[in-house]
């Protein structure tokens, strides 16, 4: 087994607990996750510890404040339940009892960073000027076409011949080897700013596999007129700006905690609806206004609509408290 203490929330509860058995040596989680599982056959399997023991424990206060402190600095306290945060005090809590937190981050990877802004270059116009009309143009070679390399057809297979080569580039390794040492502490989950504020901070991260992952690929939202990243992907306005100005892109928290965003060298801001001016707003009950602004009143009219009838209509399939 790889891991000496396992924290689970939620989401490896609902996958199959046999293979989670196999993962660690102690399992650990919060009363609230507890609360979540539905499944009468999930809830009967914990009680009865037919496949491992799960310890249901409260963090401390120490712990709860340790990791909120943490992750304000991040930008996730947003969105963090309660008991995400009580997952990430009691895995805080468990790595502070194995080994001490000496080697855990008291800052964001973004806080910690040194400022590489540079110095202005001053440069001398004349110089490069002068230099720009010594220049000569010589009429260059054709340019051979290279070779065409053989192709290999099975390049973009996974096989088991090249499966441990493909994990590293997925980000993230195996650590079922037996000759290694067991890691003491880590968590498993699937909530995306769960896992940002554990790597950040310098926890152990796992997956539902038993391996450890070093790097978390997600996608967030960014403003193209403030240059803003929200994490919380529902929002259909910037939170820094007020306008509609965002746009998904991919995005990757590396080992060290820092967010990354890949954006598209090739991208193409859409420009629709701004050719032509705005039509006047009108009045009446079935007016169709333009919505651009969140404090906008027809968009929190539509949104106090939204939230009567979900109320009215009772949970859907997809909510937690659905019963079919």
């Amino acid at each position: 087994k790889p891991f000496v203490s396992l924290v689970l929330d939620a989401s490896p509860l609902f996958q199959s607990l046999e293979g989670i058995s196999r993962l660690a040596d102690k399992f650990y989680t919060v009363p609230e996750v507890v609360q979540e599982i539905r499944s009468s056959k999930h809830r009967e399997q914990l009680a009865n510890n037919i496949y491992f023991d799960l310890q249901v424990r409260e963090p401390s206060a120490v712990d709860m404040k340790a990791v909120v402190e943490f992750a304000k600095k991040t930008g996730d306290y947003a969105s963090l339940s309660a008991p995400d945060m009580k997952i990430l005090a009691l895995t805080y809590a468990l790595e502070r009892e194995a080994k001490g937190i000496d080697h855990l981050h008291t800052e964001p990877a973004s806080a910690r960073g040194e400022d590489t802004s540079a110095e202005p270059l001053s440069v001398d116009s004349d110089a490069v000027t002068e230099q720009m009309q010594s220049l000569s143009l010589n009429k260059a070679d054709k340019p051979k076409a290279p070779a065409r390399a053989p192709v290999d057809f099975d390049d973009g297979w996974i096989t088991p011949s090249n499966v441990a080569k493909k994990n590293a580039e997925f980000g993230f390794n195996r650590v079922v080897d037996s000759s290694q040492d067991k890691i003491a502490v880590a968590c498993a989950t699937g909530d995306f700013a769960v896992q940002n504020v554990i790597l950040q901070i310098g926890l152990n991260l796992a997956d539902f596999n038993g391996s450890l992952i070093k790097k978390v690929q997600t996608s967030v939202l960014r403003c193209y007129s403030c240059y803003h990243i929200m994490t919380r992907t529902d929002r259909k306005f910037c939170s820094e700006c007020g306008h509609s100005t965002i746009t998904r892109v991919s995005a990757s928290v590396g080992e060290d905690g820092e967010l990354q965003v890949h954006l598209s060298k090739h991208y193409k801001l859409n420009l629709r609806g701004t050719r032509y001016s705005m039509p006047k707003p009108k009045g009446g009950h079935k007016h169709t206004n333009l919505v651009v602004r969140e404090d906008q009143k027809e968009y929190r009219r539509g949104i106090r609509a939204a939230k009567a009838r979900a109320k009215n209509n009772g949970p859907g399939v997809f909510d937690v408290d659905y019963i079919p």
